[in-house]
């Protein structure tokens, strides 16, 4: 069983033909297993990403998984391509949820790989790390300078993002 997918699928179709409180024991389940399997370091980077982008979207908090894949991320950070990296930490700070040490090696990572990333990963990498006030001075450096090499290619909602979280 996929449970990122399941997750994913669940987030698309969220509230539209299950209740809310159906979504939420499905997502609780899942995470329940997920952490008791230790489950997340056997998943991909991308499926990682798309997992917590799912909990996101059907803003679902639940700590215990939000610290599980926190710790198994932020070791392995330098597996995840800008894709992932920015789904990840979009995904903690729309929950409001903080994690030091993975943002700290997303931060790391991120400013490493900043010149692979596309506008809409740039913006929101820079919109998750502000809107947590995760203090990361040389990836907003190397990103304000990509972010000006590929302003062309921003939409407004990238703009908007990234303008915000210099603001």
């Amino acid at each position: 069983l996929d449970i990122a997918l399941v997750a994913s699928k669940l987030a698309k179709a969220r509230w539209r033909r299950a209740g809310r409180k159906e979504v939420a024991g499905v997502l609780d389940a899942a995470a329940a297993h997920l952490v008791q399997a230790k489950a997340v370091g056997k998943m991909t980077p991308y499926d990682t990403s798309m997992l917590m982008h799912a909990f996101a979207k059907c803003a679902h908090h639940h700590a215990p998984l939000m610290n599980h894949v926190a710790g198994e991320v932020a070791p392995r950070a330098a597996s995840f391509n800008p894709f992932a990296l920015s789904m990840t930490v979009w995904a903690y700070a729309t929950l409001k949820c903080t994690h030091g040490e993975l943002f700290s090696a997303a931060a790391q990572e991120g400013a490493r790989q900043v010149g692979n990333f596309q506008p809409a990963g740039l913006s929101l990498t820079v919109w998750a790390f502000a809107t947590v006030q995760h203090v990361a001075p040389e990836l907003f450096e190397r990103c304000l300078g990509e972010a000006v090499t590929q302003i062309g290619q921003f939409n407004s909602q990238n703009l908007a993002n990234t303008v915000w979280a210099y603001a």
